[in-house]
């Protein structure tokens, strides 16, 4: 869900090509680079129709920045002028039983503890508008979504009426439909000047303190300790830990009620509510920034170690003339296979 900020003037590709030298999410100046992979596709997720069109996708920089400050990691060469909203953007993970046992187990959980039933939802990223429906349906309420990359055509989303989609950008001239309850599920981690983003959502909120927030975006501690360089993208230019993520609401006015690890520990969950008197009380899955400075120094090591082993693996296959079949995956194929340039 390619959510960039809108009506911003870090939004600019002119600054964002000047690549990011402070941290987006708390302004510290000294940063640290620590990790560099070079020609990798600027979308993952990206549908083309052709052998050559996949060949001469375009292809970036990705750069990562690690703050000793707060902790986090971002894509200093990341370009949010590349990226493309189009019908050929294909983010849907609702085909896998799995994953839709896990998206209504959260669907219910937000309803029942948060008493959904009724209310006036809205969702930042919404892509085709699947999670809002679901909550739509199971808690009877109305829902307002936002996303550029929506297509009225490929979602049944659509025959849902207590839903309205909009293909836009989140920016402040939306505050007025903001309802009781606000959702955004794996679009952070698209959007470079994070700190600025929940500014915006902060300011539209104002006094509301009554409006629950709820996010959820990709663990990168999961990513920087297990070597998991086939969950690394172009288009992720932000990486959330714990810590970063929570110091990142409480740092923009937000009170952090809930912070918890999901499906299998690959996604942070986060609750928060606007607050003008914030408790700085870290929740206990909040590491500190040199915790994680020690993850960070190990990476590249990781990522060499586990590149060398599947390259052992495939050379075999590869120097034979046999085949190799990646099951069941989209953009961690794309990824896994770029950086062993298979």
């Amino acid at each position: 869900m390619n959510m960039i900020l809108s009506g911003n003037d870090s939004h600019r590709s002119d600054h964002a090509l000047n690549a990011y030298n402070t941290c987006p999410s708390c302004d510290w100046r000294t940063l640290e680079i620590f990790y560099e992979q070079k020609a990798i596709p600027i979308d993952s997720c990206r549908l083309l129709s052709s052998r050559s069109e996949a060949r001469g996708f375009p292809r970036g920089v990705l750069r990562l920045g690690f703050c000793r400050s707060c902790g986090f990691i971002w894509n200093t060469a990341f370009d949010p002028s590349v990226q493309d909203s189009s019908s050929s953007y294909q983010e849907i993970q609702g085909f896998s039983p799995r994953f839709k046992r896990y998206v209504r187990r959260i669907a219910q959980r937000l309803i029942e503890k948060y008493k959904l039933h009724g209310k006036s939802l809205f969702e930042i990223g919404c892509g085709q508008g699947d999670f809002l429906s679901l909550m739509c349906q199971l808690g009877e309420n109305h829902g307002i979504g936002i996303d550029p990359n929506f297509v009225e055509k490929k979602t049944e989303a659509k025959a849902n009426r207590r839903i309205t989609i909009l293909k836009d950008y989140f920016s402040e001239s939306h505050r007025r439909l903001i309802g009781d309850f606000v959702i955004c599920r794996h679009t952070l981690e698209h959007i470079q000047p994070v700190r600025d983003f929940l500014c915006i959502l902060r300011r539209s909120l104002k006094d509301r303190f009554d409006v629950t927030v709820f996010f959820e975006v990709p663990d990168s501690t999961r990513i920087l300790r297990e070597g998991a360089f086939w969950d690394m993208y172009y288009e992720h230019c932000s990486y959330f830990t714990c810590g970063s993520l929570a110091r990142l609401f409480r740092r923009v006015g937000f009170e952090v009620l809930e912070l918890a690890l999901d499906f299998e520990n690959q996604y942070i969950l986060l609750e928060a509510r606007p607050s003008n008197t914030i408790r700085q009380v870290p929740h206990k899955l909040e590491e500190q920034p040199v915790e994680l400075a020690q993850v960070v120094k190990n990476l590249q090591n990781n990522f060499r170690d586990e590149i060398a082993d599947w390259g052992k693996i495939l050379e075999p296959v590869r120097n034979d003339g046999q085949r190799a079949v990646l099951w069941g995956s989209g953009a961690k194929s794309a990824a896994f296979l770029n950086a062993l340039r298979m």
